[in-house]
């Protein structure tokens, strides 16, 4: 998929010079009104967008993806490609952004706000046919890998701390997101000697299943430190699969410089809370 979605950048300013100039050729070649303009697609129809694009063409939609072809610029905008699903480079979408001062990079995070112009054949550098979504984006905005790919369903604020021997670790907050778990934490190394925590070390235990670490190397998300000397904070993000939204523990297993300081793995219980719905 990555292979066939690179376009010939001079062929897309064509095709949206060409769409333009075919405005006045006649009532024929003006294409039918959406049912429904304006209106912004349900979640149902955001699944059917790429499959059948001009069924929505006038419609207004909200698409985050992230940029894989340089930016492309002209005296009247931008244009780029994103893919709206990264994690699988798929979902290939080509954006007319009219805004010249645009500061966007390959490879940015973005959140696209337009309307829908419909679907654009073309072939790419390979000479191999391609097809993509169309989009005239009204607004474009960068943002996080977390908002963009994996946005969090439930956040929990557990700020629990624990210490031995002036070892610190506190545990911040937990995210729960469709195909990952995110644990952010800080160490504190207020001790004697050196201290470390390995993320490799770390358990999730929940419903009697036990979890490791599910590194995510493209969310680029920071890391703990380890063979923290006296004095020095680290913090960072350790990701676990996606589980239940319920209560589970963590246990993280450390150790010290001084072989006579027996330190017990850390264990954190996180409790879930449910809110009850405001009465009506």
């Amino acid at each position: 998929m990555k292979k066939t979605a690179v376009l010939f950048f001079a062929a897309l300013l064509s095709f949206f010079l060409c769409a333009c100039s075919g405005e006045s050729d006649g009532a024929a070649a003006t294409p039918t009104p959406s049912p429904t303009p304006n209106l912004t697609l349900s979640e149902d129809e955001m699944e059917r967008l790429y499959t059948d694009a001009d069924a929505f063409a006038g419609r207004t939609v909200t698409i985050s993806g992230q940029i894989f072809t340089g930016i492309e610029r002209d005296s009247k905008g931008v244009y780029f490609q994103i893919w709206a699903d990264p994690k699988n480079a798929d979902k290939n979408t080509i954006v007319e952004y009219k805004n010249t001062d645009a500061a966007l990079e390959k490879y940015d995070y973005v959140k696209v706000e337009g309307k829908v112009v419909g679907t654009y054949e073309g072939e790419n550098a390979f000479g191999v046919k391609i097809t993509a979504l169309q989009i005239e984006a009204s607004a474009v905005v960068t943002v996080g890998y977390i908002e963009a790919v994996s946005p969090t369903l439930r956040s929990v604020n557990v700020m629990s701390v624990q210490e031995q021997y002036g070892y610190q670790i506190d545990l911040q907050k937990v995210e729960f997101a469709d195909a990952e778990t995110r644990i952010y934490l800080s160490v504190t190394n207020g001790g004697k000697s050196d201290f470390s925590v390995f993320s490799f070390d770390v358990k999730l235990v929940q419903k009697g299943k036990q979890f490791e670490e599910q590194p995510n190397y493209a969310a680029h998300y920071p890391e703990i430190q380890t063979g923290l000397l006296p004095g020095i904070t680290t913090e960072g993000v350790i990701v676990f699969p996606a589980i239940e939204q319920s209560n589970f523990k963590l246990v993280l297993k450390a150790s010290s410089g001084d072989p006579l300081e027996v330190i017990a793995p850390f264990t954190f219980n996180v409790v879930v809370k449910w809110l009850k719905p405001a009465l009506e």
